[in-house]
């Protein structure tokens, strides 16, 4: 069990033969059972709070491998943050997501996956270029995908770009990067404007990926903030050690992962600054 404090609580021990009706005198003859708090966050947990206090300027990177908690997570935040009401996620899958969301849906079976909101609109970035009205709205969240619903990543990364350069200019948008581990390196100049100037135009990113080296090395260096759950290699501690330090790659390290539809341990979260010497 897991209680709000970030505690996970073990039971151990057999059968409680025991009278567990509230008489001290009942039947102790069973194995007893003990209560053993294990604090499982420390100075890493509670993502979701801290994730919605980015500030302005702050680029985010949430990792882990698929059904680690990494999108929830960045959704708990987006609706806990004042500055999550006026949002877009960028996610090249969002069409067909939706697509499928919708036919099971109409069937009454249950659908493989939820898509990144469902009742907001998904336009293309063609579309929405076109029409940039569409996000002169004091509270708008979109969804938006790459042109002519594309997965090529060469065209992804230009569509992020142009879609990276509306809102900065829009002014006060959060933007989420879904699967940015597709486009990354083709908008990486993108990515670190936001980092080193997103201040000035009310501006939010959070890059997610399965793999820290999925995400362009430059953009790396500009991380302010990680969310990480579960990894699947190695290669990917290592990854983290190098920008969140010794101490944040080993609580990853030790995170369960989901498995076969168990959920694993939630996401951990570093801020800059955190144990970087550790």
């Amino acid at each position: 069990m897991r209680n709000a404090a970030g505690k996970t609580y073990v039971l151990t021990g057999g059968n409680t033969g025991g009278n567990t009706g509230g008489n001290t005198g009942g039947n102790t003859g069973g194995n007893v059972v003990r209560v053993v708090a294990v604090d499982t966050c420390g100075p890493f947990g509670d993502a979701p709070r801290k994730l919605a206090e980015l500030r302005a300027g702050g680029v985010a990177a949430g990792i882990g491998v698929p059904n680690s908690g990494k999108t929830t997570t960045v959704q708990e935040a987006l609706d806990l943050a004042p500055w999550g009401r006026r949002a877009v996620v960028f996610d090249p899958y969002a069409l067909t997501d939706r697509k499928v969301h919708n036919a099971a849906i109409r069937s009454g079976a249950a659908p493989p996956k939820r898509p990144w909101w469902p009742r907001c609109p998904v336009v293309t970035v063609d579309r929405l270029l076109r029409a940039p009205g569409i996000l002169d709205r004091r509270d708008r969240r979109l969804v938006v995908t790459g042109t002519g619903g594309t997965i090529h990543a060469e065209q992804l990364g230009r569509d992020f770009a142009d879609l990276c350069q509306l809102l900065y200019l829009t002014h006060g948008y959060a933007l989420v990067a879904e699967e940015a581990g597709l486009y990354s390196r083709n908008a990486a100049a993108w990515i670190n404007t936001v980092a080193t100037g997103g201040a000035h135009f009310g501006m939010r990113l959070i890059l997610l990926a399965q793999r820290m080296g999925r995400i362009q090395k430059d953009a790396r260096e500009g991380l302010t903030l990680v969310v990480a759950g579960a990894q699947g290699a190695p290669e990917d501690i290592t990854d983290l050690r190098e920008r969140c330090g010794a101490a944040f790659a080993q609580a990853v390290q030790s995170l369960r992962p989901p498995d076969n539809g168990k959920p694993g341990d939630p996401p951990i979260v570093w801020r800059l600054g955190q144990g970087l010497r550790s």
